[in-house]
C-alpha cells in the first residue's frame, strides 16, 4: 500500500472506532490536493463534528476550519488561539508564506514533469490510482469511498 493508503485506512479505522477522542498526526500529509480537501470536510468537519479531534499537521490550507490553533517552535508553544484570532500575527503570517513558497514549488516541479512526459511521448493519461474521487457520478460519496478512494465491497458484487 502507498502512503496515502494507508493514512486513509488508519484514518477509517479510527473513524469506525466511534471514540469521543481522536488523535491524528498528520493523516492527511501523504494525499493529493482534491483527496485532503474531501477527506478534511466530510471527515474532519463533518462526520468527526461531535468528536474531540487533535490534529497535528503542518497542513495549514484548513486553518481556518478549525476551532483552536497552537503553534510550536522547537518544542514550545508559541502562539495559540482561532483563526480569526491569530492571522494576523508575525509568526503565523511567517509559516503561511513558507507554505506558498513551497506550494509554488511543487506546482512548478508537477509541470515541469508534464512537459518531461510530453516531450518524451508519453501522452496518455492514466488515473491517479492513490485516491482521486472523481467520477461520473455526481452523488456524494460515502465515508468508506472518501477514505479509500473506491466504491464500498458490497457494491463490488458479480
Amino acid at each position: 500500500m502507498s502512503g496515502g493508503q494507508k493514512a486513509r485506512v488508519s484514518l477509517a479505522r479510527a473513524v469506525y472506532a466511534q471514540r469521543e477522542i481522536i488523535l491524528m498526526d498528520d493523516p492527511i500529509s501523504a494525499l493529493d490536493a482534491n483527496v485532503k480537501k474531501k477527506i478534511f470536510t466530510n471527515v474532519f468537519v463533518g462526520d468527526l463534528k461531535d468528536k474531540t479531534r487533535v490534529l497535528v499537521t503542518h497542513a495549514v490550507d484548513f486553518l481556518h476550519m478549525v476551532d483552536t490553533i497552537i503553534c510550536l517552535k522547537d518544542g514550545e508553544v508559541v502562539l495559540t488561539g482561532s483563526y480569526e484570532s491569530i492571522k494576523e500575527d508575525p509568526y503565523l503570517q511567517e509559516i503561511m508564506k513558507i507554505h506558498k513558497s513551497h506550494k509554488k514549488e511543487q506546482e512548478q516541479m508537477q509541470v515541469d514533469s508534464s512537459d518531461r512526459k510530453s516531450e518524451e511521448g508519453e501522452f496518455e493519461s492514466f488515473p491517479d490510482n492513490q485516491g482521486s474521487l472523481e467520477g461520473e457520478n455526481e452523488e456524494e460519496p460515502d465515508l468508506f469511498e472518501i477514505l479509500t478512494g473506491s466504491v464500498h465491497p458490497d457494491e463490488n458484487v458479480n
